[in-house]
C-alpha cells in the first residue's frame, strides 16, 4: 500500500544545475534510447515519442547557459540571476514540485470546500497492471471507475437526496515507492455530499468497507468494455477471495486543517524520483532508499535502474 502524504507542506527549492539524476541521466541517455526496445519494451512498455524531448528539456533546467532572469531589487541595488526553468512535467523533481505547491494551494484556497476530508487510494491486482504500460488512456478510465464508485457509495448512504455526490479529486499515478511500474490512485473526497441545489450534508459515521467491491466490479467492466480482458479472465478475478483489489480510507483531514490538506494534494502531485531518497555512486551505481528499505541491498547498476525509473 502506498505510504501517507507528509504531515504538514512542504516548501519550494530553486532548481540547481546540478543533481545526481541530471547526472545519471547526462551519462547513460544514449544508450538508454539505444537499448529500450531491446532490454525493456517488454517489461515496462514502449517508449513514449515525446521522451527525448522531455530530458532534453529537462538537462536545461536551471543552467543559465540556456537562458535566465536578471533581478535586481530597486531599494539596495542587489542583483540575482534566475535560469529558466524545464517545465517538464513529471521528470524534473524542482518543477514538479513548484507545480505541486501551486496546484494545491489553488484547489484549498479556490476550489474545495471547508469541509472534513478523507483520503482514498485505490489500488488494483498485479494481474491487470501491465495493461496501463500500453495504454495509458486507461488511468482515466481507472479514476471514472473509481469516482463512479465512490458516487454509488455515498448515494446508497443518502437515499433520500436525489443525484447527491461528493467533492472529489483524482490523481493517477504510475509508480510505486521503488519507482516499480504500479498503477494507483491516490484521491482526497469529501465527508459531505452536496445536493442539486450545492447545499452540503453531513455524511456523519460513512462505511467505506463496500467501496472495494464496487470499485472492483466497475474497474472489471471497464477493461472488459476497453478489450483489455475476456470474460474468462474477468470471472476468474472475481472468484479471487483476496481480489489484489484495495481502498484506503485510513487518513481523515478535519475542516479546519487546510496545511494538512494542502499537504496532502502536494503528495498527490509528487514527482516520481526524490533527490533526497537518490544517490549515484562513484561505481557507477543508483542507490534510491524510501522510508522502509534503507540498505544497500536495493542498489542495482545504473543501466538497469534507469531503465526502470526513466
Amino acid at each position: 500500500m502506498p505510504g501517507a502524504a507528509p504531515a504538514a507542506a512542504g516548501r519550494y527549492r530553486p532548481r540547481s544545475p546540478s543533481n545526481a539524476l541530471k547526472e545519471i541521466v547526462g551519462d547513460h541517455l544514449e544508450e538508454l534510447l539505444r537499448v529500450w526496445d531491446e532490454r525493456f519494451r517488454k517489461e515496462v512498455g514502449p517508449l513514449s515519442p515525446r521522451l527525448r524531448q522531455l530530458f532534453d528539456a529537462f538537462g536545461r533546467c536551471g543552467d543559465p547557459h540556456f537562458g535566465f532572469l536578471r533581478l535586481r531589487c530597486p531599494g539596495c541595488g542587489e542583483e540575482k540571476l534566475l535560469p529558466f526553468s524545464s517545465k517538464v512535467r513529471g521528470l524534473c523533481p524542482s518543477c514538479q514540485r513548484k507545480r505541486a505547491l501551486l496546484w494545491a494551494e489553488r484547489m484549498v484556497e479556490e476550489v474545495l470546500p471547508r469541509v472534513p476530508y478523507v483520503q482514498l487510494v485505490f489500488t488494483i491486482p498485479k494481474m491487470l497492471r501491465p495493461h496501463f504500460l500500453w495504454d495509458r488512456s486507461l488511468y482515466g478510465a481507472l479514476s471514472r471507475a473509481a469516482y463512479d464508485s465512490t458516487r454509488e457509495l455515498f448515494q446508497a448512504h443518502y437515499p433520500a437526496l436525489k443525484r447527491a455526490v461528493p467533492a472529489m479529486v483524482i490523481s493517477p499515478q504510475s509508480f510505486g515507492s521503488l519507482l516499480n511500474a504500479h498503477p494507483h490512485l491516490h484521491s482526497v473526497c469529501s465527508l459531505r455530499v452536496f445536493d442539486r441545489a450545492g447545499k452540503f450534508h453531513a455524511a456523519g459515521d460513512l462505511d467505506f468497507s463496500s467501496l472495494e467491491e464496487m470499485f472492483r466490479q466497475r474497474t472489471l467492466g471497464m477493461m472488459l468494455k476497453e478489450g483489455k480482458i475476456t470474460p474468462g479472465r474477468a470471472e476468474l478475478l472475481r472468484s479471487w477471495v483476496h481480489s489484489g483489489f484495495a481502498v484506503n480510507s485510513d487518513r481523515r483531514v478535519e475542516p479546519e486543517d487546510q496545511e494538512g490538506l494542502q499537504s496532502l494534494l502536494e503528495y498527490m502531485e509528487r514527482a516520481p524520483v526524490s533527490l533526497e531518497r537518490l544517490s549515484y555512486l562513484p561505481d557507477g551505481k543508483v542507490l534510491y532508499r524510501t522510508a522502509t528499505h534503507l540498505d544497500d541491498r536495493f542498489s542495482t547498476s545504473v543501466q538497469e535502474k534507469t531503465g526502470r525509473a526513466l
